[in-house]
């Protein structure tokens, strides 16, 4: 048998399929911010994480290493702070904190998004910020949505309707992986080519869920407007908010200081108040976008305002 620390020799020696590596094969995760990583819910550390599964010997010719982006996006879920009703998610500047190669780590998110093994969010707070959750994290989203719908059901032609769960999972995600659709191809991927099947009750369901949001055209390059809509996470609407908040309200802290930096065992003591995130999970995220730096100092790891870098 081989283990997740000589898989990740084999990559740095060459052996078996050429791949980038992360920047961190390591038993204990909370290594990667040189701090702990916390479940802002239970303030101990997590246990540890084998990032990859274990291969015999055999396989070796023909196993392929865990995909990086893959890998990645398992460690950052498993921080992901406990929230009701919200599955796991990450924003992508998380990932270039684990990923060595930003290009190919964009790559490779392209191919996970086209192999329907990801989805993409556009996030609210800028042009460029993205979220990203596995797809059997997003489809049990979709498959409480519907047990929700259920529950809620009011009438025949609702309880009739709800069948446009299953084929929102099996029909239009497997296509369409953009961040937006327009109604005539939801329409026509939902009815599999039968389009007077669909009624204005399967769709209304899909936007009470949250699973599509209307989009108004602002804050991404397509044309939006009415006939437009998002994907999205169902449940998760608290939480995208407070991606934005948190991060302002831990820059405003450090900026706050004479000099705008604080030792992380100090900020990390701070609650946020506008996000339910958890500090660490804003940490590891405003460290990806760069607008804030660490440098390790005799007295523990400190945190700096990045000069010449604007919050979004």
């Amino acid at each position: 048998m081989i283990s997740v620390d000589r898989k990740a020799e084999m990559v740095s020696e060459g052996e078996g399929p050429a791949r980038k590596r992360l920047k961190t094969y390591v038993e204990n995760p909370a290594q990667i911010l040189s701090g702990p990583i916390v479940d802002v819910n239970r303030q101990e550390p997590l246990a540890q994480i084998n990032v990859g599964p274990i291969l015999d010997d055999d396989d070796d010719d023909q196993a392929e290493i865990p995909n990086d982006t893959v890998a990645a996006l398992n460690l950052l879920k498993i921080e992901f702070p406990k929230l009701t009703g919200v599955r796991p998610f990450a924003t992508r500047s998380q990932l270039y904190t684990i990923l060595n190669d930003k290009t190919l780590a964009d790559r490779e998110i392209d191919q996970l998004k086209h192999e329907n093994k990801i989805r993409i969010f556009k996030l609210p707070s800028s042009l460029d910020d993205y979220a990203v959750i596995l797809i059997e994290d997003y489809a049990a989203s979709i498959a409480a949505c519907k047990q929700e719908a259920e529950q809620k059901r009011n009438s025949a032609a609702t309880t009739a309707a709800l069948i446009v769960f299953d084929w929102f999972r099996d029909r239009v995600l497997p296509v369409c992986c953009d961040v937006t659709i327009m109604h005539d191809e939801l329409v026509r991927l939902l009815s599999n080519g039968n389009i007077s099947l669909i009624t204005e009750a399967h769709v209304t369901l899909l936007l009470q869920a949250c699973c599509l949001t209307r989009h108004t055209g602002q804050g991404i390059g397509a044309a939006g407007g009415q006939g437009c809509y998002l994907f999205s996470m169902p449940g998760a609407g608290a939480a995208v908010r407070g991606i934005s908040a948190g991060r302002k309200e831990i820059i405003n802290a450090l900026k706050r200081k004479r000099h705008p930096e604080m030792l992380e065992s100090q900020l990390v003591q701070k609650k946020l108040k506008g996000s339910p995130l958890g500090i660490w999970w804003h940490l590891r995220d405003l460290l990806g976008t760069a607008a804030i730096v660490k440098m390790e100092t005799t007295v523990g790891p400190l945190i700096r305002v990045a000069k010449g870098r604007q919050l979004n």
